[in-house]
């Protein structure tokens, strides 16, 4: 089995590369965003991908990074040999190949005197020390542990854009959440905040002021 990880280009980049433009040299057509409180910055989207073997399924793992926090958007897992079983899904440990697979895209950074963001070298024998981890697992308990006012905003605009098709399941997906129960909890927390209007009886939606 062999575990790689994909990174997607920023999209405006690879569009001014076929336009014609060279990049400076260290350059970068990978978009980056902060990760948990920005000592290191990740891409805003990447892929881990296992090839699998003869008795195990191949997987991919689509992450997102938002508000800071690399969170599991979506896991394919296919067999070439034999038929995906119930074990296999039990097999996959989520959270332990997430934060595998941050540590090694998180690239630390600094500020010049004018406010300029530059990545500072990091030799690979300290990522796989796990220098980088510490930075990981904060972030991730920050999606654990706290939903932020702006996140629960950001809650209330999801569910409303998508209001009699399934609004909470599009937050689950959209913010990379477990569970839909974990959605309905965070569109309730959203609710008491006062960004989303109180449900309609036995209906979920929005009443109308």
């Amino acid at each position: 089995m062999t575990v790689t990880i994909d990174v997607d280009p920023d999209d405006e980049a690879i569009t001014r590369l076929r336009n014609g433009y060279k990049p400076a040299p260290g350059e970068s057509v990978i978009e980056q965003v902060p990760l948990g409180d920005g000592e290191y910055w990740v891409p805003r989207r990447f892929d881990l991908i296992s090839t699998g073997s003869s008795t195990t399924p191949g997987w991919r793992m689509a992450v997102v990074v938002r508000h800071g926090i690399p969170l599991c958007q979506r896991i394919t897992i296919e067999s070439s040999e034999q038929e995906v079983r119930s074990v296999d899904l039990r097999a996959l440990r989520v959270e332990e190949m997430l934060e595998l697979a941050t540590r090694y895209v998180a690239v630390p950074v600094e500020r010049d005197a004018s406010g300029r963001v530059r990545a500072r070298p990091l030799a690979l024998a300290d990522v796989r020390a796990g220098v980088t981890l510490p930075a990981v697992r904060a972030a991730r308990r920050r999606a654990r542990s706290r939903i932020t006012p702006s996140i629960l905003s950001e809650v209330a605009d999801v569910y409303r854009q998508h209001d009699g098709r399934s609004p909470t399941r599009a937050v689950q997906q959209h913010f990379g959440l477990v569970s839909e129960r974990t959605a309905r909890f965070w569109v309730k927390r959203s609710r008491d905040a006062g960004f989303l209007g109180k449900s309609l009886p036995g209906k979920g939606g929005e009443q109308q002021p």
